[in-house]
């Protein structure tokens, strides 16, 4: 994974990042993979990564990816609409 672009957007409370990610041979991660990679080079938790877009080419073995990391959980509910399936799991007692 290699960053081409990062942007702090102080507005918004998030960095908006432009990554490039190598797949050779093997197939194209998904979006949960993606985001753990944006994750474990930023030092972050996956719940505030968000996946903008994912560009790749024919025949090409890299795919382009726009994401957005935000500080807290309350600018990420303002500004995204967070999936049922991403909404982390409450334990019932």
């Amino acid at each position: 994974m290699k960053v081409i672009d990062t942007k702090e957007q102080k507005l918004f409370n998030r960095i908006e990042m432009n990554v490039v990610i190598d797949y050779k041979l093997s197939r194209i991660p998904s979006r949960s993979e993606i985001k753990e990679m944006i994750a474990k080079e930023n030092n972050t938790d996956p719940f505030f990564i968000t996946i903008e877009k994912i560009r790749s080419r024919y025949g090409d073995n890299e795919i382009r990816v726009e994401a957005y990391i935000y500080k807290d959980k309350d600018t990420l509910k303002k500004f995204q609409k967070i999936k049922k399936k991403e909404q982390p799991k409450v334990e019932n007692k």
